[in-house]
Formats: structure tokens, sequence, C-alpha cells
């Protein structure tokens, strides 16, 4: 259990792994839609911070392609829709409590 927590994007310090990708977007659906529309929930950009933050994560192995895929996947979509970045995270948010709930 050791290794998958090394690997958690927001609170490990490993290699982030595929199956982290997936968890990331699970666990913390707020900063996995950050991290990939590279805005915060509200529209605006990002804080300097906050790309200090994800470079560190990339660093570690978190790819947005990756996490489009997953991303993606869990919602059952072709493409990320045109909507606002809040709506895309309701949506993961609902989407995500479903797919932690039903297993």
């Amino acid at each position: 259990m050791a290794d998958d927590d090394d690997s958690d994007v927001v609170y490990g310090t490993g290699r982030i792994t595929d199956k982290s990708h997936r968890s990331f977007i699970l666990t913390s659906p707020d900063s996995a839609v950050k991290f990939l529309m590279r805005k915060e929930l509200d529209g605006r950009p990002l804080k300097s911070s906050q790309d200090e933050i994800y470079e560190g994560w990339q660093k570690r192995g978190l790819s947005r392609g990756k996490l489009r895929k997953h991303f993606l996947k869990i919602m059952d979509w072709d493409s990320v829709p045109e909507m606002e970045v809040n709506e895309i995270y309701n949506k993961l948010k609902d989407k995500a409590y479903e797919v932690k709930h039903s297993g």
C-alpha cells in the first residue's frame, strides 16, 4: 500500500502512475479539472503558486494527456464539451461520487 501512497498525485512524492491519474480525478475532482483546463474553477487564469504545484506534479509523471484519457473514460465522453470550467467540475464531482459509491 505504501507504493500507492507514494504515487498519489497530491500527497505522494514518487512517480505518478497510470492508476494514480484515475484516483486523482476521483478523489480531487477540483484539482484535476483545474490541472486539465489550466484555469481556476471560476474560469480565471491559475495563480502562479498553483502553476508551480502543477509543474512539480508533471515532473513526477502527471500527464495532461493521460489525465484527459481517464477523465473522458470516467465521464463516458468522446471529448471535453464546450462549457464553463465549473460546470465540467460539477459534472465530474457528481460522477466521481457515483463511481466511489457504486462499487
